[in-house]
């Protein structure tokens, strides 16, 4: 999660904004260039991939003694 899903899954919410403020007025920030879209699509394409990775058969998804906080223990994950 916090190498894969996390970066790029920040990236892509990040990758569109408006802002507004008495300064600047309305700022509008989203991919313009063909460079740019493709970025986008990579972050994409890599969050979509850490899906199928999760999907894979007796792959664990978390290790006994991991972050305490979650809701569920890796055992029943």
């Amino acid at each position: 999660m916090d190498s894969v899903v996390d970066p790029n899954a920040d990236f892509l919410w990040d990758s569109v904004s408006s802002e507004s403020s008495i300064e600047k007025g309305l700022v509008e920030k989203a991919p313009k260039t063909k460079e740019e879209w493709k970025e986008v699509r990579r972050h994409t394409v890599a969050l979509m991939e850490a899906m199928n990775m999760l999907r894979i058969p007796g792959r664990a998804v978390a290790h006994a003694g991991d972050d305490a906080r979650v809701e569920e223990q890796p055992e029943a994950v």
